[in-house]
């Protein structure tokens, strides 16, 4: 009783308390749910680390993109004297997240993925011993490196620069005085000035975290927004369909030859491994993703071959829904670009915002729910982007995450991912719908500070015209190219 008569108890929102817990119960539910169903079956009762690290690793993704919304219901009302809002430091809320988001990204996923592609299934308490010290010490390496530079940069550029408009004025003698008019006796004076202030090396860190994500959203979001529809709506037209046994075993025959084909570079390249030792070799790591590229569409093909003729087709209810995936998907892509040239690059019409305002007013989760939908989408665009391009331009090793065959470093490698854009998402909807959320602790975090920060700041209002760009690149490019040519 003595609790609730607090006055730290009044100022907090009981409903914003009630909603917040909701959502995370929910977010960790649906996270373990989506590692249980896509995890490979060989990770089954063991790895506990790394997929407690990928349950956490989406939770933090997640709650990163939703507390915008949650700081928008907690803001302080400009236009009510007293107000307080909904009464939480979203301040320190904001900093305990992307702390938390950089940890993972710096120490925990670098760890964990080094320590599980090292590890052996006879292992012993040596080897134990050894890959741990191993994965740390790479670990730290890579952590010092990100460190030194956060710190001299920020030593050196480490200030924000304001611009604001100076008013003055100062009272005319009495013989200067236009007694028809009271303004006269007034001489009032406008100059452009620039405010310096010094950040901390959190929002600092903040804003080197954001630009590496900005990266990842620009080049592989914009990628993934023109592929996710057109590979959504082609997987519904390449659908498995019944066939009859001698086309099975035609269609079998090839792909039986193409997999013998297969096997055979896969000793060609374990020779060619050996000859190498550790030394780098862009050339053979080129060889390796490509192999492993042309192993993933046999496998699919395969699959697929099976259910035509074994299941006469299977059940057609997934791919019905990955055509309407793909159908919202045009809708959404859409509305994200038409979005950035409307709202970010023209200035000309609020567009979504006014949208997400509209349904707030009808019930307030309603904008939430819609908003969650097109910053979810990003994160989803930003992952289809990344294996899109690793499969076509073969730059690095592409880890899918397919259902029921996902293993633990290909969790771990999107969760990095995902992680490091997620920060980058939650400016760029700071950016887009700085309508919806004035006032807000993310409003003065990254659009106040981190956006006019001496020296980077400007290449932040740069990426959205980079993000369109990319779009209409790639939509161009699947268009002409949908699908992999067939291969010997």
């Amino acid at each position: 009783e003595a609790f609730l008569l607090h006055p730290l108890y009044k100022m907090v929102n009981p409903w914003l308390i009630v909603v917040f817990s909701l959502i995370g119960i929910v977010t960790l539910v649906v996270m373990t749910y989506i590692m249980v169903v896509y995890s490979h079956p060989d990770d089954k009762n063991k790895a506990w680390v790394p997929k407690v690290v990928v349950v956490l690793a989406f939770s933090l993704a997640a709650f990163s993109v939703l507390l915008l919304p949650f700081d928008v219901a907690n803001r302080v009302d400009p236009l009510i004297l007293g107000s307080l809002g909904g009464g939480f430091d979203l301040g320190l809320i904001w900093q305990i997240c992307i702390i938390s988001i950089i940890s993972m990204v710096l120490l925990v996923i670098p760890f964990c993925i080094l320590y599980y592609e090292s590890m052996d299934e006879e292992e012993n308490r040596c080897g134990v011993i050894s890959q741990t010290l191993s994965a740390i010490c790479y670990t730290f390496v890579w952590a010092i490196i990100f460190v030194v530079v956060l710190v001299l940069m920020w030593l050196f550029l480490g200030s924000t620069e304001i611009k604001y408009t100076a008013y003055s004025a100062v009272m005319l003698p009495e013989s200067e005085k236009d007694a028809y008019n009271p303004e006269s006796a007034v001489c009032k004076t406008l100059r452009k000035q620039t405010l310096s202030i010094q950040v901390s090396i959190f929002v600092y860190a903040t804003a080197l975290f954001a630009l590496v994500g900005w990266v990842f959203l620009v080049f592989f979001g914009g990628v993934g927004l023109a592929a996710l529809p057109i590979d959504l709506i082609g997987e519904w037209c390449s659908r498995p369909r019944a066939i009859s046994a001698p086309v099975y075993a035609l269609k079998k025959k090839k792909i039986g030859e193409a997999a013998q084909r297969l096997t055979i570079r896969g000793l060609e390249i374990q020779d060619e491994q050996r000859k190498q030792g550790n030394r780098a070799n862009v050339k053979l790591s080129r060889r390796i993703n490509q192999f492993k590229t042309d192993v993933l569409y046999v496998e699919d093909r395969f699959k697929k071959l099976e259910i035509s003729y074994k299941q006469q087709g299977g059940s057609p209810w997934l791919y019905w829904l990955k055509l309407l995936a793909g159908l919202i998907s045009i809708v959404l892509s859409l509305a994200w670009m038409v979005h950035i040239f409307l709202h970010n690059l023209a200035h000309l019409y609020p567009f979504l915002n006014a949208l997400f305002i509209a349904m707030d007013g009808v019930f307030p989760l309603f904008g939430v729910i819609v908003y969650g939908c097109f910053t979810y989408y990003l994160l989803w665009a930003v992952v289809k982007g990344v294996t899109k391009v690793g499969m076509r331009i073969l730059i690095f090793e592409v880890h899918p995450m397919k259902l029921g065959a996902t293993l633990m470093n290909a969790f771990l490698f999107n969760c990095g991912i995902i992680l490091v854009t997620s920060v980058a998402v939650t400016q760029f909807a700071a950016q887009s719908f700085r309508e919806f959320a004035k006032d807000t602790a993310v409003d003065s975090l990254f659009v106040t500070y981190i956006e006019n920060l001496k020296g980077i700041g400007q290449i932040y209002q740069w990426f959205p015209f980079a993000m369109v760009a990319v779009f209409i690149i790639a939509f161009i490019l699947v268009l002409i190219c949908p699908r992999r040519t067939k291969k010997d």
